[in-house]
């Protein structure tokens, strides 16, 4: 049987805020499509720190977390 990893399950867990995070911009008019990962990992990093209002859970998952982490995070595919 294959088992997941407890660090693969919070990776996934970061990926879908992140997502989520990045679908709220975008229906707020923020451009991200053609922007550079590092001006979007900033972007998310900013809007998580701010006005996302985020759970206590969800925040203590993104914690932590720099912008080559965000970079990396979305990179993944899930």
């Amino acid at each position: 049987m294959l088992q997941e990893k407890p660090g693969d399950l919070t990776a996934v867990k970061r990926k879908q805020i992140l997502d989520r995070l990045i679908n709220e911009l975008s229906h707020a008019g923020h451009d991200l499509y053609y922007a550079p990962t590092t001006d979007v990992a900033k972007t998310l990093l900013d809007y998580a720190n701010g006005p996302a209002g985020l759970t206590t859970d969800e925040r203590a998952l993104l914690d932590g977390l720099n912008r080559r982490d965000v970079q990396i995070l979305l990179g993944m595919n899930s």
